[in-house]
């Protein structure tokens, strides 16, 4: 999700006022992709929250996102280990502004590898896009548990309201975070922690290292 943290921005245009979360919440562009490790399927779908401007909130829009798979879709086996690899491109632009508004860019590129018999799936890649405004990733089991994949802070010193004129023209893929961790599963897929090197954790502790963080990195002093 890309989602605008603050109560304004863009010089009028309401925010998403919040910080990072896996919960049912809004955000300027919403992706979700559809994947099932035993059929081997893969889809993506793309939705939007509506826009406003914080002086006529009656007048909503809602944007219609544009989501496609990039590259191929590749499934390999080695043993117990079962890998696929895929990549998306989403983009959504404020729908209350002209034709041809700049659109919100994130592009993503995944590896996930399941090990069924050791209860085991491990999940690597990057985002990349415009890194304005920030961003969020997370997986879900089949029981409903999120598991936060990495979130992107916005630069420090970018300004909120100049943000979506500075930050959002051109297909940009500046880095927004890269990850590389393996979450535990029972019998039935759904997650029971997560490891990341040499280090364990639960679920909950794992996702309060991305609530916590600041939506923008803060400068330098």
């Amino acid at each position: 999700r890309g989602f605008a943290p603050f109560s304004s921005f863009g010089f009028g245009f309401h925010g998403d006022d919040r910080g990072y979360s896996t919960g049912n919440v809004s955000a300027r562009v919403h992706q979700k992709i559809n994947f099932d490790t035993d059929k081997t399927q893969i889809k993506t779908t793309a939705w939007s929250s509506p826009s406003f401007r914080t002086s006529n909130p009656h007048n909503q829009a809602t944007a219609t996102p544009e989501v496609n798979f990039e590259g191929d879709f590749t499934i390999k086996q080695n043993g117990d280990n079962k890998s696929f690899g895929f990549g998306t491109h989403v983009a959504a632009a404020n729908p209350l502004t002209p034709p041809g508004t700049p659109n919100i860019d994130i592009f993503s590129n995944f590896s996930i590898t399941e090990n069924k018999k050791a209860g085991m799936l491990n999940i690597s890649g990057k985002l990349t896009g415009d890194n304005f405004p920030s961003t969020e990733a997370f997986i879900s089991d089949p029981s409903g548990q999120n598991v936060f994949i990495g979130v992107g802070q916005i630069g420090a010193g970018v300004d909120k309201d100049w943000g979506p004129f500075t930050q959002l023209p051109f297909e940009n893929q500046r880095p927004i975070t890269d990850f590389n961790f393996s979450i535990t599963t029972d019998k039935k897929g759904n997650f029971t922690g997560v490891k990341q090197g040499d280090k364990t954790f639960s679920i909950g502790d794992w996702n309060k290292q991305f609530t916590d963080k600041p939506t923008q990195k803060e400068e330098k002093k």
